[in-house]
C-alpha cells in the first residue's frame, strides 16, 4: 500500500468550498424584445439555487452514490457541515476507500456519546465531528481482501485494527461489513459498515518475558533501562499491544533515549507525568510518531528513502559528514538492529518533531 500520504490530509481538506454534484449553472433567458417605454422592466428573479441532478447511476461518483442512497444521510450531512464533501467529489484526496457507516450507526454512536448531530454540527465540535468519518477513509483503492492485508492506515495517518475472523471482517475490533466492494466510475470504493470507527485501542495482552532481545520489537525496548521512556509512553498511548501484535505492519523505529525524552520534555517545559494527562495525549503522541516508519529500512535506507512516516509526515533525513543526521540536528547513536519479528530499531539522541 502507497503510505506517501499527506500529513492528516482530511484536516487539511476542510478548508475546500462545498459544492454540488455535477451541476450546471441555470442560465438567465434573454428578453425576446425590449419593453415598451412607457413600462419599467419586469424584475428578473434571480436563479433558483442550483439543484444537484440525481445520479444517473449510484456509481457516478462517491457523493453521488452517497446523496442517492436515504441510509447514507448523515454521512453526507457531517461531509457538508464540515465542507469535506467538495473536496472529496473533487478528487481532492485522490483515490479513497470510505468504510461509510449508516444513519442507524450514527444513531448509535450519538445515544452512546450522549450527544447528538445537531450538537456535533456546531462549529467548537467539528473537532469530534470530523472523528467520526475521517477514521474510515482509507488511501487508494482497497477492496475487502485488500483490507484485511494491509497496514490498515487511515489519510489521517491512524493505524485502524482490522482483523478477520471467522471468515469475515471485523474493524475496530467490533464493527461489521454490511456491504462490501462498492466500486465507483471516479475509481472511489465504499464499504458500508455497522458502526462508526472512533479508534478503538487492542484489546490488552500480557507481555511475556523476552527470551532475547532480539525477540520482538516491545521486548528489545523493555530490556534496554535508556529505553524506559518510551516504553511508559507506547503503554500509556496504548499502543505497544499494537506495535507488539505487529498491527502497524513491519515499522523502522527511530528511538529516542531517556536523556533525549528528558531533554525534549525541560526545553517544552513540562513533563511525562503531565504529558500522560488524557488530555495531553495529542502532544505525547507526536513524540514519537514522527520516529515510526513504514517497512524495514536500515540506515542506508533512510538515507536515500522519500522520509514518509507512517503518520504521512516527510521528515528531514540527511548524510552530514559521513553520518545521517535528522530531522536537522539528530545523530544516530546506534542503527540497524534488526529484530526477529522483521522490525528494525535505530537509537536516536533527540525527539523528533518535525521541523521546517
Amino acid at each position: 500500500m502507497n503510505l506517501r500520504f499527506k500529513t492528516l490530509a482530511v484536516l487539511l481538506v476542510m478548508s475546500f468550498v462545498v459544492v454540488a454534484c455535477a451541476g450546471a449553472a441555470v442560465p438567465v433567458a434573454e428578453p425576446t424584445q425590449a419593453p415598451a417605454a412607457t413600462e419599467a422592466p419586469a424584475a428578473i428573479e434571480a436563479p433558483a439555487a442550483t439543484k444537484a441532478p440525481a445520479c444517473t447511476s449510484d456509481e457516478q461518483d462517491i457523493m453521488c452514490a452517497l446523496e442517492s442512497d436515504p441510509q447514507f444521510s448523515t454521512v453526507v450531512a457531517i461531509l457538508n457541515t464540515l465542507q469535506l464533501a467538495g473536496g472529496i467529489k473533487n478528487g481532492k484526496l485522490g483515490t479513497i476507500t470510505f468504510l461509510v457507516p449508516t444513519n442507524d450507526a450514527f444513531e448509535a454512536y450519538f445515544a452512546g456519546a450522549g450527544t447528538s448531530l445537531e450538537e456535533l454540527s456546531k462549529p467548537e465540535n467539528y473537532s469530534v465531528l470530523l472523528k467520526s468519518v475521517q477514521l474510515g477513509i482509507f488511501p487508494g483503492k482497497q477492496m475487502e481482501a485488500d483490507l484485511a492485508k494491509s497496514g490498515n492506515w487511515t489519510v489521517a495517518g491512524t493505524a485502524i485494527q482490522v482483523a478477520v475472523i471467522d471468515g469475515k471482517l471485523v474493524i475496530d475490533r467490533d464493527i461489521n461489513v454490511l456491504l462490501a466492494d462498492t466500486e465507483l466510475l471516479d475509481g472511489n470504493v465504499i464499504h458500508v459498515i455497522d458502526g462508526v470507527i472512533i479508534g478503538k485501542a487492542p484489546a490488552a495482552t500480557e507481555a511475556t518475558a523476552c527470551e532475547s532481545d532480539d525477540q520482538d520489537i516491545m521486548c528489545a525496548l523493555e530490556s534496554d533501562p535508556q529505553l524506559s521512556t518510551v516504553v511508559a509512553i507506547l503503554n500509556t498511548l496504548e499502543l505497544a499491544g499494537g506495535i507488539k501484535n505487529g498491527e502497524l505492519g513491519t515499522i523502522t523505529f527511530l528511538v529516542p533515549t531517556n536523556d533525549a525524552f528528558e531533554a525534549y520534555f525541560a526545553e517544552a517545559g513540562t513533563s511525562l507525568e503531565e504529558l500522560s494527562k488524557p488530555e495531553n495525549h495529542s502532544v505525547l503522541l507526536k513524540s514519537i510518531q514522527f520516529g515510526l516508519y513504514p517497512g524495514k529500512q536500515m540506515e542506508a535506507d533512510l538515507a536515500k528513502s522519500g522520509n514518509w512516516t507512517i503518520a504521512g509526515t516527510k521528515i528531514q533525513v540527511a548524510v552530514i559528514d559521513g553520518k545521517l543526521v535528522i530531522d536537522r540536528d539528530i545523530n544516530v547513536l546506534l542503527a540497524d538492529i534488526e529484530l526477529l519479528d522483521g522490525n528494525v530499531i535505530h537509537v536516536i539522541d533527540g525527539v523528533i518533531i518535525g521541523k521546517e
